[in-house]
């Protein structure tokens, strides 16, 4: 195999090259490099062995597979066992391991999805409402296009236009290509509410016990792993009400405001089912967990779904650090 220079995946440039074959150290022959892409380092390793049907399927994919890329997702890998001897940084990756990559995150396909995401992220750029962003030459890069899932600059350009006509952006245009944007007072009421709904949310609802002796799970487990993702954990019981407003009220609209749900079972108390019932039948994602010494108490219509069962601070934290990263970010 001759030397390559860029990326397989990206046909970005790569440094840190090596090349290793049989001759050298009597295992897989292979190649390895660094790249980076959004500031962010990925070392990628390949067998040149089986290299012709992973770049086959490289291939039929890529613009997908660097779009994932660019969003920040990380390649699951295998550790080759044979190769930790020979640099601990080194992963092999075959086509398993580039169809689990794509199987496993979501990847924006409808109109409204692609819509709603390339307006929520150009509504992030302004530092103070009102200000004038510049797209500098970024928006010609097929980098600027891929990130937001598009397969074109045209049809960046085609969701780009919509947004212009919608007035939720005003957009700034020189020879058809847009240079700057601001964004309108409907545009940042529209972005707001997004925000704050459903899957564009940075909200978390956490149905638990409210005993006292449990608060730690929330005050040191639950609510700073949340933070570490960016996500508010909201309980029921912390947020103030205005008078007319029932518990069950708040409850409802909290969980409609929510991304997804953390239903803790420790104690089995009864409001917890409900809360984790009703976040289920709207369509919201749940993550359950228990403490191991009330696990044996759940209601038998819980315990056939997926339930952390801890026993220590420091493992339901990396029990729902793993969960929220595999189950709410993908």
């Amino acid at each position: 195999m001759e030397d390559i220079s860029k990326c397989l995946i990206t046909d970005l440039p790569i440094h840190d090259y090596r090349k290793c074959d049989d001759k050298n150290h009597g295992h897989h022959p292979f190649v390895q490099y660094k790249v980076n892409i959004n500031s962010k380092e990925y070392f990628f390793g390949f067998c040149t062995n089986c290299l012709t049907a992973t770049l086959n399927y490289i291939d039929k994919h890529k613009k997908t597979l660097f779009s994932l890329l660019l969003n920040g997702k990380e390649i699951p890998k295998e550790k080759d066992e044979m190769m930790s001897v020979f640099d601990k940084h080194t992963y092999l990756l075959h086509k398993r391991d580039l169809e689990r990559f794509i199987k496993d995150n979501t990847i924006l396909t409808t109109p409204s999805e692609k819509l709603d995401n390339l307006f929520l992220s150009l509504t992030s750029m302004p530092q103070y409402e009102g200000e004038k962003v510049y797209l500098n030459n970024d928006i010609n890069k097929d980098a600027f296009y891929l990130k937001y899932y598009f397969k074109n600059k045209e049809e960046l350009f085609f969701y780009i236009n919509t947004l212009n006509s919608s007035k939720l952006l005003e957009f700034e245009f020189v020879n058809a290509t847009p240079v700057a944007f601001k964004v309108t007072y409907d545009g940042l009421l529209k972005s707001i509410n997004m925000r704050e709904e459903g899957i564009h949310s940075n909200m978390c609802f956490v149905a638990m016990s409210f005993d006292s002796e449990d608060e730690f799970i929330f005050n040191e487990i639950i609510e700073p792993v949340c933070e570490l993702y960016n996500f508010k954990a909201i309980r029921v019981d912390r947020i103030h009400t205005i008078a007319e407003q029932t518990i069950n009220d708040l409850i409802i609209a909290e969980i409609k405001k929510s991304n997804f749900i953390i239903a803790d079972f420790t104690k089995n108390k009864s409001g917890v089912y409900f809360e984790a019932g009703y976040a289920l039948g709207r369509g919201k994602k749940v993550i359950y967990t228990c403490s191991k010494e009330h696990f044996t108490n759940i209601h038998f219509d819980v315990n056939h779904f997926p339930v952390l069962i801890y026993e220590t601070k420091e493992q339901f934290k990396e029990m729902l650090k793993n969960k929220i990263e595999a189950y709410i970010l993908n």
